[in-house]
Order: structure tokens, then sequence, then C-alpha cells
């Protein structure tokens, strides 16, 4: 992705989403290990990578404005394909993703996935299906100018949602709509296994009690240890000071 691109896509997430800082080649990683001795030999054990994000916003956020000991971490997170990329391995690429996270506990309260691609690469079923599965989508035209077609949904509400059977999904036989928590259609018997929801129940878990422990008294003058431990919130919240800058304003 080139610079301009780039500016244009962070400009969009500060402007349109309240991102604080913006940071493109965002790794999905575990967090560093210390030095372990065993036996008098040193080792390091190697952190899982999960792969790089293109561009990650951030912000710290108020959940509750009277009470500053309860901040929260809202992540954008977004998959450029060029004209010449397949689309197909976008989407997949943004469902890895959202496992990566959510095998990591994400460490954001809050998360908002997107897929951004070309003009003429945005088909009606590609927006049905980025609605389906509240993914964002964002278009991008000649002049580089940001359209959003599909605004996302947070993913940790999305899927608790997923889980509990609250949207309904349509048999591919009759045509019937029945819940992803119902293990086949009620009307014609096709199993729910041969339906895209099945990986739903992989992440849903994991997504409702993400990061419940971590309380920040406001937003200190010094990067949290929690931020400054984990790569990819490292990476995103590198600039501390605009991160200061934008919790004053």
């Amino acid at each position: 992705m080139d610079q301009e691109l780039f500016q244009s896509v962070k400009t969009f997430l500060e402007k349109e989403k309240g991102c604080s800082n913006v940071e493109s080649e965002v790794p999905i990683k575990e967090r560093s290990y210390h030095q372990i001795k065993i036996r008098g030999v040193e080792t390091i054990p190697t952190p899982i990578d999960f792969g790089h994000i293109d561009i990650v916003g951030g912000k710290f956020y108020k959940k509750n404005p009277e009470d500053l000991r309860y901040i929260g971490i809202e992540l954008h997170c977004t998959e450029y394909k060029s004209p010449n990329d397949d689309i197909i391995k976008g989407v997949g690429q943004i469902f890895w993703y959202k496992f990566a996270m959510s095998k990591l506990d994400t460490w954001a309260e809050r998360l908002f996935l997107y897929l951004m691609a070309h003009e003429d690469k945005i088909s009606e079923a590609l927006k049905e299906f980025c609605m389906t599965f509240g993914i964002g989508l964002l278009q991008v035209n000649t002049a580089k100018i940001i359209t959003e077609i599909v605004t996302p949904e947070n993913q940790h509400g999305f899927l608790s949602r997923q889980a509990r059977g609250e949207t309904k999904v349509k048999c591919q036989q009759c045509r019937k709509s029945f819940t992803p928590t119902e293990l086949a259609c009620p009307n014609c018997g096709t199993s729910l296994e041969a339906e895209a929801p099945w990986f739903w129940h992989l992440f849903a878990g994991k997504f409702g009690a993400s990061s419940t422990n971590r309380k920040y008294q406001g937003v200190p003058g010094y990067m949290p240890e929690e931020v400054n431990e984990t790569p990819m919130l490292k990476k995103v919240f590198r600039n501390w000071s605009k991160v200061k800058e934008d919790w004053e304003v």
C-alpha cells in the first residue's frame, strides 16, 4: 500500500471513527517472554506470530464517564486488497485475524474489522456477506477517497449474539431461516454443518471474556505495562503523546 492511500485510511479512521493512533503493518503476536534459566541454560521461547494487519487504528474510551477506573481499548483493523489481489483471500485473512485475536483474547473491549477494496471489486454479494458477518466494507476510488459501504459491528457483541442464536441464517435447500445454534434446518432437515456459521462457536466464548480484568485509571502519562508488553498494542499506541492529547480534548 502506498503512502497516499495509507494517509486516506488514517484520515478516515481518525475523523470518522475517532481513533487517536493509526499504524500500518501491525503484528498479531504473543507477548514476549523473559529469559528463563533451566539448569544454567538460558532459553527464550519464540512468541507465536499470527501475521500482520495492514492498518490498525486504536483509541482509549471511557466505559463510564463518571468513573474513570473503567477505561477500555477500541481497535479498528483493516485488510486491504489491491485491484490485482483476490478479494476472497482478503475475506479469509479477516477471519484468520479474528481467530488469532480471539485466541490471544484480543486485548481490546471493542473490535471492528474492515475489508478495503477498489470499487470494481465490490459486488452486491460482497456487501451482503459483510453485513451478515458484521464486517465493515471500505471502497477506494481512483482518487483514493475512502467510502464506508458497510459499517462494521463490534465483533465481541456480534459473535456473542451468534452463540446465543439471536441471528437467523437461511437454509441453502429450502431457504427457510433458522438459528446457528440449531443442528439442522427444522423445515427440511439440512444439517447446519454445511452452512458458514459453524466457526462462530470458536470465538464467542473468548470474545465475551476478553480483557475483563484490566482497568485503567484514566490514561496515564506513560504507556501502561499491559500495552507496552503486547506487540499489537505497543505498535498501535507507540505515539503515546497522541493518546494523551486526544484523551484531554
